[in-house]
């Protein structure tokens, strides 16, 4: 073998040394997030809580430009938060967020 096989034996050794754990890492993390996302989905399901948009009695214009009602997988206060990267003062006032954080 000559010096360039080597240095490219070496360099895609290296490569997969780093990418395979690291790609093997984001892929349970993303899962975890996935299942995490179907639990929090299916508590609240089964705990009768209404959802957001019917406690505040939205419009449906609203609603559809609203994060919680795009994430309905996910509690309400999180989606805005999510989008709006700061919780709204709504929310902090909501008997939904109330209930959670009392909780």
């Amino acid at each position: 073998m000559n010096d360039i096989q080597l240095t490219g034996a070496a360099v895609l050794l290296f490569a997969l040394r780093c990418l395979v754990p690291l790609a093997l890492t984001l892929t349970i993390a993303y899962l975890m997030d996935r299942q995490m996302r179907r639990w929090g989905a299916e508590a609240r399901m089964s705990s009768g809580e209404p959802a957001c948009w019917e406690t505040r009695n939205c419009p449906p214009e609203r609603r559809n430009a609203c994060a919680a009602y795009k994430r309905q997988g996910q509690p309400c206060w999180s989606a805005r938060l999510e989008q709006d990267e700061c919780l709204p003062e709504a929310c902090v006032t909501c008997p939904l967020f109330s209930g959670i954080r009392t909780a």
